[in-house]
């Protein structure tokens, strides 16, 4: 293969078969009638490919050195991308905002999207100018030149690689627009989980939002994530919020549920991560541009920075003082520590908890939902996917019932410590209607104490793990599980090794019938479906129906 890229390297010539291709329509927008939104592919020959990557790299590697390219090119260069002219367009605007005579000039920005240009390309003409020979600008000033006495209208708003702005540059104003695109990557998402069958899977819905809405949550975040770095706005900010709403839909739990337990329990991480990530990787590669342009605006915005806190380097600066502690100055020439940075952000996260170490049971108790995650359903101090409940980590268990404890753990199971509250109900009133104890009906008390589940708790399979319990629901739903005993099976046949653990019990009284605020034996049931959903829908929560 390299003897026969090389013959012809050196004749200057390719097979002619390599110049067929095959045409393949890819769809691009939301109309798959309107033949316009299709694009042409065209999937030539795999050596062609490889012999055409290895000259691209060849002649981009002598433009590179010789510098023949313009500063003000960021496309299909090593080292830019198109994040960099966003940047340099948010600095241009907060710079003509905070100069002097800000009330006298005006900044005015030409968007000029030639749709379609590569299908409209006079082909015979592109060669003739390379077989002349110009100067590598004069072709799209001559393009240009056509469009001078055309009247462009003006817009309060423009869409710009993907990315909204406005005549302030308001990082909020591009990040909320962010929200739609996560929305109808939510429902491509719920539409793939219900062809696999797991759309009532808390887990496996959680790695297909991961797969799908977190790219949109990121997607130009370098330029206007740096508004949300700062301390007390990883749940606060309107990205994060729409992703905890469909966090909450996947744990099938209502919508007033602390984003903090829903994170925890899901085993996800907020978007300020991965943020401050692609900003300091921003930072960094930015130098490897090779742009002289782009390096004499980061020197202008870290000066602007000084005057003005709109700007990138000086909200990224405050965020990272608030962060790493003491003093820290941006510089033009600093390469930014990206894993200091990450471990201070994770230290700074898990004090998230500090606060709620109340006792639940308490009639004083502030932040009671809060309280009692802590201190009866919080496992361990890990973070991010692989720290799941271990309810969502069991494979062995049914969909419904891990869908049935994880609603069970955040509070959204229909105690009457959470439905009274809902309902002005003081604490000390909140009590059991199954049973005629007369105490407050909270998960405590419902796992180990309420005689509407006595029978299940004197079942030979979990008798031995309710009788060893010592008051501890936390350490009980989290003991590990380990056999029991064997018993023989009814008609004869081999002995089964029984095993058992707080998690299996406690799954066990909330699927088995004792439905809260039902008598036993009762049972509620499930909720049905809505007109044309075809999936169990979570009480107070929208039916699957209205996201896929």
């Amino acid at each position: 293969m390299v003897s026969q890229h090389d013959a012809h390297w050196e004749v200057a010539r390719i097979p002619a078969a390599w110049k067929v291709a095959r045409i393949s329509p890819l769809f691009k927008d939301t109309d798959p009638t309107d033949h316009n939104k299709y694009r042409m592919l065209a999937v030539s020959s795999v050596l062609y490919r490889l012999y055409a990557n290895v000259l691209r790299h060849v002649l981009t590697a002598w433009c590179m050195t010789h510098k023949v390219l313009p500063a003000e090119q960021f496309g299909f260069i090593p080292g830019r991308s198109t994040m960099q002219p966003m940047f340099i367009l948010r600095h241009l605007v907060h710079a003509q905002k905070a100069s002097a005579d800000a009330k006298h000039r005006k900044l005015f920005t030409a968007f000029i999207d030639f749709k379609q240009a590569y299908d409209h390309i006079p082909r015979q003409q592109l060669w003739e100018h390379l077989r002349v020979g110009v100067k590598l600008p004069q072709p799209l000033l001559a393009c240009l030149e056509g469009y001078k006495h055309e009247i462009l209208p003006v817009v309060r708003e423009f869409k710009y690689l993907g990315m909204h702005f406005n005549p302030s540059a308001t990082p909020a104003f591009a990040a909320t627009h962010m929200r739609a695109g996560m929305f109808l990557a939510m429902r491509q998402a719920c539409n793939r989980a219900r062809e696999y069958g797991v759309l009532q899977d808390p887990y496996a819905l959680c790695h297909l939002i991961r797969a799908f809405v977190l790219p949109l949550g990121l997607y130009g975040s370098q330029v206007w994530g740096t508004a949300f770095l700062g301390h007390g706005m990883q749940l606060s900010n309107p990205v994060q919020t729409r992703m905890l709403s469909f966090l909450r839909f996947a744990a099938r739990v209502r919508s007033s549920v602390s984003g903090l337990m829903v994170l925890h329990e899901l085993g996800q991480l907020p978007l300020q991560l991965y943020w401050l990530r692609v900003a300091c990787k921003f930072w960094n590669t930015a130098k490897l541009s090779h742009s002289d342009l782009l390096v004499r605006v980061i020197k202008a915005d870290v000066e602007l920075g000084r005057r003005c806190q709109a700007s990138w380097s000086a909200q990224f600066q405050l965020a990272a003082r608030e962060l790493m502690g003491g003093e820290f100055t941006l510089s033009p020439d600093m390469v930014l520590s990206t894993k200091a940075m990450e471990v201070k952000w994770l230290e700074r996260w898990g004090r998230r908890w500090v606060g709620f170490e109340g006792d639940p049971r308490l009639p004083e108790t502030v932040h009671r939902e809060r309280c009692s995650y802590a201190a009866w359903f919080k496992h361990g101090d890990g973070i991010g996917i692989n720290h799941m409940a271990p309810h969502l980590l069991n494979r062995q268990l049914s969909t419904e019932v891990r869908t049935s404890l994880t609603r069970f753990r955040l509070g959204n199971s229909g105690l009457g410590v959470e439905t009274a509250r809902l309902e002005g109900v003081t604490f000390i009133d909140r009590t059991c209607t199954r049973c005629t104890e007369g105490v407050v009906d909270d998960a405590m008390h419902f796992i180990l104490k309420c005689t509407a589940a006595s029978s299940i708790r004197e079942q030979p399979e979990f008798a031995m793990t309710f009788q060893n319990n010592n008051e501890g629901l936390h350490d009980f739903m989290l003991s590990p599980c380990a056999p029991l005993k064997s018993r023989t099976p009814r008609g004869g046949g081999r002995p089964s090794s029984l095993t058992a653990d707080g998690l299996s019990g406690v799954s066990h009284i909330i699927t088995s019938g004792f439905s809260p605020g039902q008598p036993e034996g009762s049972g509620s049931g499930p909720r049905r479906p809505a007109p044309g959903c075809d999936t169990r829908c979570a009480s107070a929560y929208p039916c699957t129906q209205d996201l896929a």
